[in-house]
């Protein structure tokens, strides 16, 4: 198994990112706010409920997860590329993060190493998702 660092374990410079989005794109288009509380419910409905720790088959999770459209495609941002480029990198992190929860569940021969490793992270995985949403809405909120 290769050596992964979730990149929601340091969350602060997606929080920056977010934080530094001005009032100004917010006039721009309404969508802003949607999308931006979108991205914050969808990386969070994925890793609040990581797959390991549920009941069922997690493969089932994160194959549905990963048909839904992410919240940056559902609305029209060109005209703010600053916050469409940041919900689309956070969207990548949650899409990151799936990839390598499949691959631990595919390595059988380090599987529960890999388990026990996603297991000691999951708390600290959650703590940055969750930063990373209080950002987002906070943002959102801003925009009302």
């Amino acid at each position: 198994m290769t050596s992964y660092t979730s990149p929601f374990l340091q969350p602060q410079s997606y929080i920056r990112d977010v934080n530094r989005f001005s009032a100004e794109g917010i006039a721009i288009d309404e969508a802003v706010g949607r999308a931006a509380r979108q991205t914050a419910e969808f990386s969070y409905e994925y890793l609040s409920g990581w797959p390991l720790v549920s009941s069922h088959d997690p493969k089932d999770d994160i194959a549905r997860f990963n048909e839904e459209e992410h919240p940056s495609k559902k609305y029209h941002l060109d005209a703010t590329p600053g916050p469409k480029k940041v919900f689309e990198q956070i969207e990548g992190l949650v899409t990151k993060e799936g990839e390598h929860v499949v691959q631990v569940l595919h390595d059988e021969k380090d599987w529960h190493k890999g388990i026990a490793e996603l297991k000691r992270n999951l708390r600290n995985v959650q703590r940055g998702v969750q930063q990373i949403r209080g950002s987002l809405n906070s943002y959102a909120t801003k925009l009302v």
